[in-house]
């Protein structure tokens, strides 16, 4: 009985010691939460958007793509970073945020644009409040591109342009289609930390370019780790090596200046796209995938030369 009674006075202490600015701070985001979710639930579901708000990196760089300027009120800061961003240049001037109600509830948008696994508390709330959010799972094939492309548009009342840009990422991969290599080029993507890329998107990539990716002939998965060895024993035609944060100092980069990668990277043809331009379902896919057709192409015509040079030596027919 007395521990129950000290218990509830140091309770009733603990509440009058509170700060009074902590409650008025969080009484006022209340207030706000309510107002702004009252004006935007009561917004019908099907208008184009003019207030939008992006909280993913790639639905960041999708509105960056389909929106006119002035429908774009945030995007998520990771958005406007060019080593995470393909577009990051389009993203000049414009606020960012990170992910937290309190950033984006004053912006009063009339869409939220997230990932599937983005700031899942900030929203859940947005959409208890009843805003309009637009959630999108992360891209595993290539053909959830253009269905990505086509609801973003729908919601920014932007479908024409979104109608372009599918049918221009639909004639590039009918290009890369017809200028693959008959006979795929072994190829295997190292990633810093000694990461590659076995079944998924990328692996998608370099197969419509004409890329034959040997990591998934070694049972690696999607981001599976690729040793040194491994690579040295595989000798691919084709080295894929993403560029991210080089200059950055970090065992991770460390792995790619391994001295035995230096003479075999040498003997090889090497791709280096942009970490930024593998990460999203945008249309930089489609630019990588147009570096790894170079590449395969590069290598096949170093097999006719080499078979060229081989059949002079002996005297016998190419």
């Amino acid at each position: 009985m007395v521990t129950a009674i000290s218990q509830n006075r140091l309770r009733r202490r603990r509440s009058r010691a509170a700060p009074a600015g902590g409650r008025q701070g969080r009484a006022v985001l209340l207030a706000l939460t309510l107002v702004v979710g009252a004006m935007l639930a009561a917004l019908p579901r099907s208008f184009a958007a003019e207030r939008v708000v992006s909280l993913n990196l790639c639905t960041d760089q999708l509105l960056l793509l389909l929106a006119d300027r002035e429908q774009i009120v945030s995007i998520s800061w990771l958005g406007a970073d060019p080593e995470e961003s393909a577009y990051a240049h389009l993203a000049s001037g414009l606020p960012v945020n990170h992910g937290q109600a309190e950033q984006i509830l004053p912006l009063a948008p009339d869409l939220v644009l997230a990932g599937r696994y983005t700031a899942p508390f900030t929203v859940g709330l947005l959409e208890r409040l009843g805003l309009r959010v637009l959630t999108l799972p992360p891209a595993t094939r290539l053909d959830m591109l253009e269905d990505h492309i086509m609801q973003v548009a729908s919601a920014l009342g932007q479908t024409a342009r979104g109608e372009a840009l599918v049918a221009d990422i639909q004639a590039r991969r009918a290009a890369l289609e017809a200028a693959a290599p008959a006979d795929p080029v072994p190829a295997l993507v190292m990633r810093a930390g000694g990461f590659t890329a076995g079944e998924g998107l990328t692996h998608e990539l370099m197969t419509l370019a004409g890329l034959d990716n040997v990591a998934t002939r070694l049972g690696l998965d999607r981001w599976g780790s690729l040793s040194v060895e491994t690579l040295l024993r595989t000798r691919p035609e084709v080295l894929v090596i993403p560029r991210y944060r080089r200059n950055a100092p970090s065992l991770a980069n460390n792995i790619l200046a391994h001295p035995a990668l230096g003479g075999f990277a040498d003997s090889r043809v090497v791709v280096e796209p942009r970490s930024a331009q593998l990460g999203c379902e945008t249309p930089a896919l489609l630019d990588a995938a147009e570096a790894f057709s170079r590449a395969a192409r590069a290598a096949r015509a170093a097999d006719d030369d080499t078979a060229t040079v081989g059949a002079a030596a002996t005297g016998a027919a190419p």
